[in-house]
């Protein structure tokens, strides 16, 4: 986990983030921001702990962590 606060905050269940990259098979790069564009954290999640909330028009889908 990777963020703009010393330490970043932990990803929680529930929260929304955006795919930014694809870093192997079946393993995407999450962005979690603010309204403003600064990132909150950046990590790595496999496929099955993520739940498609959400598809813009972009090649990244914004996404929710499950349990």
């Amino acid at each position: 986990v990777d963020g703009s606060a010393h330490p970043p905050p932990e990803p929680r269940v529930g929260e929304t983030g955006t795919i930014v990259a694809e870093v192997d098979d079946g393993i995407y790069l999450v962005e979690r921001y603010t309204d403003d564009g600064r990132t909150i954290w950046v990590a790595e999640f496999l496929s099955g702990e993520l739940e498609l909330v959400s598809r813009r028009g972009l090649p990244t889908a914004q996404r929710a962590l499950e349990d």
